[in-house]
């Protein structure tokens, strides 16, 4: 089972809704069928939690439709991978953050 909890945050001026997830037991792709949470598209969305690349790869999908996206990493910070709106940190760029 996934548990997801989501926080409004702001980085460096941008303002995104953090998406962290916990993996409860086991996880079979199965998984995926469930209720992410939602979000306000006009914003940027970072995702955050210990997962398969194939939770991540389904995360992905799922909000690309937001303003940009970015996923925590503790050793770096917010790494952005995709992005929809010229004002918006361009991808590849850092952010810092502590989660």
């Amino acid at each position: 089972m996934i548990n997801f909890l989501d926080y409004p945050i702001e980085v460096e001026g941008h303002s995104a809704t953090l998406i962290e997830f916990v993996i409860d037991g086991d996880l079979a792709p199965a998984a995926l069928d469930c209720d992410f949470p939602s979000i306000d598209a006009t914003k940027g969305v970072v995702l955050s939690g210990r997962g398969p690349v194939w939770l991540y790869g389904a995360l992905i999908h799922h909000y690309h439709v937001s303003r940009w996206l970015g996923t925590y990493d503790p050793r770096l910070g917010i790494v952005v991978v995709s992005t929809h709106h010229p004002d918006s940190p361009k991808v590849g760029t850092v952010l810092p953050f502590r989660a």
